[in-house]
């Protein structure tokens, strides 16, 4: 018999958030969409190595938080952590598997967004509607250099409960009092303006198809869509571009606390370097469960990623955990299930 290692699947098909898992293979997963295209990467690594079939159905990651609750999939993830309160009252085990950027991106007439510079607050005031058009003089003073059009600003965000939306609002309301009061910090939130995309690929259609509009999605997405990121401005004030390399520099230094299931925040993190809307992907798994085999194959298939999937990572333009936490998430996940 083969070693079963740790790798995983996502299959993208377009499930509603709340629709029933849908089982077809030995392994049941959903959640996030942001890691989706790379767990399917891994998947298919894993069912080569041990035969198994891993199904991971990419709803968001409010989704995913409520199907491993419910006990109907094998595993949960999503890109906003648990807090521990939530992690012991359900009786769950989270920890992270990579890390990516999410990514603003524009479609603005005669303009290459490679170009536009925003901060936090600007974009905190497009997304409450106060900024409406590209060249209000508040765009216009971080982009002296670009000819901005009398365009109306579309917002886009996304419709379903989402990681990226928890994290895009945390470094907005960082930035701006009003945001953080009327708006908040969650995975889903009243937004006062815009319209809604299901899941990264439904705001980069979007963005791709509105004149004028704006939106948030996860960097493989919006290179695979062929919009190009705007630059942000991070904490040490320096504008940076989202790549695998500032991605990597905001998790320098982090300290993933075990505390916190493993969490750290890497949103708006210090460094010349930092891009400032670094995301953090987890996985959720019910302590109850750890006995059944099923969980058992989870967690080696967890295992194999980490050990195995870095190359898939960079090609995909996602960042692997910093060495030391992937030893950290390693002696956990061998702790939980005592996995050999």
């Amino acid at each position: 018999m083969r070693v079963l290692r740790f790798t995983y699947l996502a299959l993208l098909i377009g499930l509603n958030a709340f629709s029933a898992p849908v089982r077809g293979a030995d392994l049941l997963g959903a959640g996030a969409t942001l890691p989706g295209p790379l767990y399917a990467k891994w998947a298919e690594s894993f069912h080569r190595e041990t035969g198994l079939k891993v199904n991971y159905q990419p709803i968001g990651s409010g989704g995913g938080v409520k199907q491993i609750l419910a006990g109907t999939v094998d595993f949960g993830a999503s890109d906003d952590p648990v807090k521990p309160a939530e992690l012991a009252s359900g009786g769950l085990l989270q920890f992270p598997t990579v890390l990516a950027g999410i990514t603003v991106v524009a479609n603005v007439r005669g303009v290459d967004a490679r170009a536009l510079k925003l901060d936090a607050l600007t974009l905190s005031r497009i997304y409450l509607g106060e900024i409406t058009h590209w060249n209000d003089p508040a765009i216009a003073q971080l982009n002296a250099q670009v000819n901005l059009p009398a365009q109306a600003i579309n917002v886009v965000r996304r419709a379903d409960g989402s990681g990226s939306t928890a994290l895009f609002t945390e470094y907005l309301s960082g930035a701006n009092e009003r945001f953080r009061r009327e708006i908040g910090v969650a995975k889903s939130v009243s937004w006062p303006v815009g319209i809604g995309g299901k899941g990264n690929e439904g705001v980069a259609t979007y963005v791709k198809r509105i004149p004028g509009s704006i939106g948030y999605v996860e960097l493989l997405t919006a290179l695979k869509a062929n919009l190009q990121p705007v630059q942000l401005r991070n904490a040490d004030g320096y504008f940076v571009s989202p790549s695998t390399a500032s991605v990597a520099a905001a998790s320098a230094d982090a300290r993933f606390d075990p505390a916190l299931g493993l969490a750290a925040s890497l949103i708006n993190r210090p460094g010349r370097e930092a891009w400032p809307l670094t995301a953090t992907t987890y996985v959720l798994l019910r302590r109850v469960d750890f006995r059944k085999q099923t969980l058992r194959d989870v967690l080696r298939f967890f295992r194999y990623a980490l050990e195995h999937g870095d190359a898939d990572a960079h090609a995909m333009h996602y960042v692997p955990l910093p060495p030391a936490v992937k030893v950290q998430v390693l002696a956990a996940v061998r702790q939980a299930g005592q996995v050999p």
